[in-house]
């Protein structure tokens, strides 16, 4: 699709932008990193060109995507062409000092959800705010690491200042899973109480040797969607919460904050003993939030 086909009003469009998100809109370039790319960079450096000049405080984002598809050296030597070609196409425009973000992405692992998490982050005007917020929580409740998440999408729309490791938000957007599945299969009344054991090893999932225990408490929460005068219901809402003890000695729990955002936290296990301080600084956390 063209963004700026005239029977979509681009100017319109891109003008709106500004009011549309919290902070900016975003234009986002997908190029396939194993397919000839030279013209659809030539295309995409004259959409970005174009947005521009109709709204210079857009975001511009590139998925180099299929990069799972190629060595280490090829996604490297790929990223590198790329970033050149775009550069020399825009400065040829007279936008040398345009800002473009590039992601590598892939379809087979968390990449793709990681670099959405990034562009929405780019949109959030109150970013700093949030990431202050999650680190006071983490430094008052022992917390590891601490993801806002958009439940729906398992996007993260902010996380505390410590570095991201791939491996913990992983774990985090399975959690997500989890709870989803077991909720799917447990519950079918408006008040549910299950209690599941799993075992996790190495990010998988085992039926057998139960060392993980799963406690899944869900108030006033339809377990699956159902319809309801034609509309689907959410079987999310603001007391939803779920926690999981790894083999590592850590836990993991999901807070509700409504039926759309949810907080995932990674704690070592003894720091979780303190139920009644997590729970006084979480609900100060979310007062906080929708204030």
């Amino acid at each position: 699709m063209d963004p700026f086909d005239s029977s979509l009003d681009p100017v319109a469009t891109f003008k709106r932008c500004a009011t549309t998100f919290l902070v900016v809109g975003a234009l986002l370039f997908i190029v396939d990193a194993q397919d000839e790319y030279v013209d659809s960079l030539k295309k995409m450096s004259e959409n970005f060109t174009q947005a521009f000049r109709i709204n210079p405080n857009i975001k511009f984002e590139v998925f180099i995507h299929k990069a799972d598809g190629l060595t280490e050296e090829s996604r490297v030597d790929a990223q590198y062409d790329i970033y050149h070609r775009v550069k020399c196409e825009l400065a040829e425009q007279g936008l040398e000092d345009f800002n473009v973000t590039f992601h590598l992405t892939s379809i087979y692992d968390h990449s793709i959800f990681e670099a959405f998490s990034k562009v929405v982050q780019n949109l959030v005007k109150r970013l700093p705010t949030l990431e202050r917020l999650l680190d006071i929580f983490n430094q008052g409740s022992n917390v590891e690491k601490s993801f806002l998440f958009d439940v729906a999408s398992k996007i993260y729309i902010a996380t505390d200042t410590t570095p991201v490791e791939m491996a913990a938000y992983e774990l985090c957007c399975d959690m997500i899973d989890v709870t989803i599945d077991i909720s799917g299969i447990y519950g079918d009344g408006p008040f549910c109480f299950s209690k599941v054991f799993f075992c996790f090893n190495s990010c998988i999932i085992l039926f057998t040797n139960v060392i993980m225990y799963i406690f899944i408490k869900y108030i006033d929460f339809c377990l699956r969607a159902k319809e309801n005068d034609g509309e689907v219901q959410n079987p999310f809402d603001d007391n939803s919460y779920a926690v999981i003890r790894l083999k590592t000695d850590q836990v993991m729990f999901l807070r509700q904050l409504n039926k759309h955002l949810a907080l995932v936290c990674v704690i070592r296990g003894e720091n979780f003993e303190k139920q009644g301080l997590i729970d006084y600084n979480f609900n100060c956390f979310k007062e906080v939030c929708f204030e």
